[in-house]
């Protein structure tokens, strides 16, 4: 059983039997909903999803611990998807796209007011949980979370110190104009998890200033984040041949034919499931379609987050 939601306001953790399910999607909610319907196929009624038990109770049931090898962490519409897609084709990697459990799971711990220790507790198991292995070649451990979920990166390094954590980034004219022609679903709710009781004041911008504000806290997050282990990388950067050298600075390692198998999704547009559909570089489309608000805001809030991100030590293009 892996746990596939929890609810912030009563801390109820749902847990679905994904049995021995490779996930090759970068997203955490597809795989579920594929598995589901092929399940429903094959046995004629739907799975069964309504076992549910409190996050403060799975800390008493035996799971064995998994620790995560890598957390991946972005600021929306900057390649993760890519990466963690990538990274799934290969069976030696058991890799969790945005499973959508880590920042009610948070909130509701916060909302009981629960100790550090129990935080602590309550957030290894629902991982362990999560990690559990489903296949004799799972190896390699790798969650990469939503962009909201970039807040946490302090409570998960004080959980997890021996992890290594990611923040994937780009171009920040590039993520808003992307939001904006298509945009993510947290925008509509305006959620701040870097402040108590934001939401008003989110309420009252507009999407460019909500994704400006809110892609500024991302890269603050990581600019923050200078303890060993914390890396960014920049979506430019992102490209097949470059795919060797970063999985050699994360320290992972793979066979010549996984390596051009996981190389291969570099050709596909990752959002899509579908291979035929292949991937177009937009990068300077979007830059140069920016308006001008969205040009000011760039300038005037994130131009030099930016670039303080690309010539950070701890940027795996400028690691020696």
């Amino acid at each position: 059983m892996v746990p596939i939601g929890v609810n912030h306001e009563s801390g109820l953790v749902s847990w679905y039997d994904l049995g021995h399910h490779h996930i090759y999607e970068g997203s955490y909610q597809r795989a579920l909903s594929s598995h589901q319907a092929i399940m429903s196929i094959q046995s004629s009624r739907p799975p069964d999803t309504a076992i549910t038990t409190r996050l403060l109770d799975i800390i008493d049931i035996n799971i064995a611990e998994r620790d995560p090898d890598l957390f991946i962490f972005h600021m929306s519409r900057c390649g993760s998807t890519l990466l963690t897609k990538a990274l799934a084709q290969c069976r030696r990697n058991n890799v969790i796209g945005e499973p959508g459990v880590v920042f009610p799971a948070i909130h509701y711990l916060r909302m009981q007011n629960a100790q550090d220790e129990m935080v602590k507790r309550s957030m290894r198991s629902l991982f362990s949980a999560l990690g559990r292995q489903r296949l004799d070649t799972h190896g390699n451990y790798i969650v990469k979370l939503s962009s909201l979920e970039t807040f946490a990166i302090p409570i998960l390094k004080a959980i997890y110190p021996g992890s290594k954590m990611l923040f994937v980034y780009r171009h920040p004219v590039e993520v808003i104009i992307s939001n904006l022609k298509k945009p993510a679903s947290f925008i509509g709710h305006r959620v701040n998890p870097w402040q108590a009781n934001a939401f008003e004041q989110a309420a009252a911008m507009d999407d460019a200033e909500y994704l400006a504000a809110h892609i500024g806290n991302c890269m603050d997050e990581a600019l923050r984040s200078v303890h060993e282990g914390f890396y960014v990388l920049d979506y430019a950067d992102l490209t097949a041949e470059n795919f060797g050298t970063i999985l050699d600075k994360l320290c992972l390692a793979f066979r010549d034919e996984e390596q051009r198998n996981m190389q291969r999704q570099f050709e596909q547009y990752s959002k899509s499931d579908f291979k035929k559909r292949r991937f177009i570089p937009d990068g300077e489309e979007k830059r140069n379609s920016a308006s001008e608000k969205v040009q000011k805001l760039y300038e005037s809030r994130l131009q030099d987050r930016y670039h303080r991100l690309r010539n950070a030590p701890n940027n795996l293009f400028n690691q020696p």
